[in-house]
């Protein structure tokens, strides 16, 4: 099975959730586009706040939350 596999990403922040600390970023990068940096950092606000917002429980072992291609989030050059 094929797959979008992250090559670079850019650490937004760090948030505390769950009483333990989680790093944000955001995928520069995938085996199928990129993202230039200007726009991962735009997404910043509106990404912690998601993530802030999520009730659940993260897994016990969580330490970083990527956000990849979104619908609002982004500005892709898709590779061909």
């Amino acid at each position: 099975m094929s797959y979008n596999q992250i090559i670079k990403k850019k650490l937004l922040g760090t948030i505390t959730k769950n009483g333990k600390q989680v790093k944000l970023s955001a995928a520069l990068q995938t085996t199928q586009w990129t993202r230039p940096e200007f726009a991962a950092d735009a997404m910043k606000n509106d990404f912690e706040k998601a993530v802030n917002g999520y009730t659940g429980q993260l897994p016990e072992d969580t330490a970083e939350i990527c956000a990849r291609c979104a619908e609002g989030w982004h500005i892709c050059t898709l590779k061909s």
